[in-house]
């Protein structure tokens, strides 16, 4: 295993090297050697104008959620400010929910903006949040909910994990 800045001597799992496992893949193997080895990846060739168009469609969608969440009076917090690693023994579990949300008297609420297909494994990545985010101390009493291109809302309870 190679140490770096980000893990030291342990395993470093982002969220979503693993969710595709988690909601019913087959192997495992992809996931453990992500987290136990660094490597360059691979330069953007055929599917860069696909990956662009992903990330104007994605950054639009948590722009606009975020806006509207701002104009009900709704205090939020956007991608970087919601990075959390959550160092376990001998892993490290680190990720970025889009939005956090905390609405008055209410929960506080996790949401994932998806532009593509929906997904098992999108589910996933949101009580992966869920889980870990309570656990570094930044947010208790956690729902979750994902948000499609279509506008399409799935709420996901804390009941879940």
């Amino acid at each position: 295993m190679i140490t770096d800045d980000r893990r030291g001597a342990k395993a470093y799992l982002w969220v979503t090297w693993a969710t595709g496992f988690l909601a019913g893949g087959k192997c495992s193997w992809a996931p453990w050697y992500r987290a136990h080895f660094r490597f360059s990846k691979r330069p953007r060739t055929d599917d860069a104008a696909n990956l662009d168009e992903w990330i104007k469609q994605h950054d639009a969608m948590v722009r606009a959620r975020v806006e509207l969440l701002r104009q009900d009076g709704i205090p939020v917090t956007v991608e970087h400010q919601n990075a959390f690693k959550l160092e376990g023994r001998t892993l490290i579990l680190a990720g970025k929910p889009d939005i956090i949300a905390r609405p008055t008297g209410g929960d506080y609420l996790v949401i994932d903006e998806k532009s593509g297909t929906p997904r098992p494994s999108d589910t996933w990545q949101v009580l992966l949040y869920m889980f870990a985010l309570p656990r570094i101390g930044a947010y208790r009493n956690l729902q979750g909910e994902l948000e499609y291109r279509g506008g399409e809302k799935v709420s996901i309870p804390r009941d879940r994990l």
